[in-house]
Order: structure tokens, then sequence, then C-alpha cells
């Protein structure tokens, strides 16, 4: 190296120490803690090994509630995002303004959340679609007249 540019990079020397770590290396760190820890609902970082892992009816979740915070979410119902398997949210035992009940005990299933996907505003359950649409072709089957079994009849029914 030219003696010269050795001599000009000392001074940067300290100032280059202050600065800390470059911001990949956090990056990393982050992404790695990320892969290692997650965040309970009772807001602290617990490792992803004391969530239990279980089988929704129709994806494989990873539960985040802490070991020690399961008494107190027994006997709420879950919604869990089918896209990154996770819950988006725990509700109490009720009935909305539509007549749909969330049931203690039960996992409910959205297909995107928030946190997947930042553009989600709202969430509306699988479940509570496919009951509305079920009572929608219900409806229609009984106002259409139709004599046919219902299982002819909705191969010409149209949404």
């Amino acid at each position: 190296m030219d003696q010269e540019f050795v001599k000009s990079i000392i001074p940067l020397i300290p100032i280059l120490r202050e600065a800390g770590e470059p911001a990949r290396l956090k990056r990393e760190e982050e992404a790695a803690h990320a892969l290692t820890v997650g965040k309970c609902v009772c807001g602290y970082d617990v490792p992803l090994t004391n969530f239990k892992p279980y089988w929704t009816g129709r994806v494989n979740a990873l539960d985040n509630v802490c070991k020690g915070c399961v008494p107190q979410f027994l006997k709420m119902a879950k919604i869990i995002c089918k896209n990154c398997k996770l819950p988006v949210l725990h509700v109490s035992p009720h009935s909305d303004n539509a007549g749909f009940k969330f049931e203690a005990g039960k996992v409910y299933h959205v297909n995107a959340c928030p946190t997947c996907s930042p553009e989600t505003l709202s969430v509306v359950p699988d479940e509570k679609l496919e009951k509305e649409y079920a009572a929608k072709v219900v409806k229609s089957y009984r106002q259409s007249g139709s004599n046919a079994p219902i299982s002819e009849w909705l191969k010409t029914f149209q949404c």
C-alpha cells in the first residue's frame, strides 16, 4: 500500500470503532433471532421450541402462547393465518353482529393477515365466509322452488 494512503486512514480508525457493526451484520443477527425466537402474546421473546406446533384441520401451525400464558388462552378461540401459519388473534367466545359464533377452543382460519400481507386491513375467517355462502345457496334453492334434489340443483347454481 501507498504510505500516504495509510497515513490518511489512521485518523479514521477511532471513528470507525465508534460506528459499531456494519448494518449488514445487524440484519443477519435479526434474521437469525427471528428464526429461533418468537414473541408470545404476553409480549416477551420466547424460544420457538417453547411454542406448541399443532394441526388445525387445515394447516400445521405454531402457537404463539408460551407455557406460562396457556391457562389464560385455553377458553378462547384462535384465528390462524393460513399463509404465515401463526395465530392472528385470540378471541373470547361470542357471536358477532352477523350471528357467527366464535366458540371456545375452536380454531378459525384466514387467508392472510397484516403480519404477512401489510395491505390486509381486516380479516374474516374462512369458516364465516363458508357459512354465509352455504346460507346463500340454501336460500337460493328454496326461492327457486325446484323439486330436484339439492345435489342436482347445485350443478346449475351460479353465485
